[in-house]
């Protein structure tokens, strides 16, 4: 009981800080994808359209029982949309084939930026 109301109490200050860490990586995402020239296989793709760019959205708060899960990547409203803008950020992140047969390297930018903001977004979570 007492470990119920507990959460209960912590909740709001979770789901904050859980959308502050959320908030600061889309942001910082959308920074890494602002990139214009020529691509760089192994670096961050070159933004073309700027649609991937404006899909970089932190992703709704989720909360369970015992935790409240947060997050950023390829966030619109439209599921159909969202799927497939997000198939387009997996290819450009991991490589791949095109639907002509030509391979393409990778150009990641979801995890390097991840990783990057990790002990950022670690001590953040912490601090509560």
């Amino acid at each position: 009981v007492f470990a119920d109301e507990l959460y209960e109490e912590l909740i709001p200050a979770m789901e904050a800080r859980v959308k502050a860490a959320s908030d600061m990586l889309a942001s910082r995402l959308r920074t890494v994808l602002s990139r214009v020239g020529e691509p760089i296989p192994g670096g961050p793709p070159a933004r073309r359209t700027g649609e991937l760019q404006r899909s970089m959205n932190p992703l709704p708060i989720r909360r369970t029982k015992t935790s409240v899960r947060g997050g950023a990547g390829v966030w619109v409203d439209d599921p159909a949309e969202r799927s497939r803008i997000a198939r387009k950020a997996a290819a450009l992140e991991y490589g791949g084939t095109d639907r002509k047969g030509r391979g393409h390297p990778p150009y990641p930018f979801l995890r390097p930026t991840e990783e990057a903001l990790r002990d950022t977004i670690e001590r953040m979570l912490e601090d509560l």
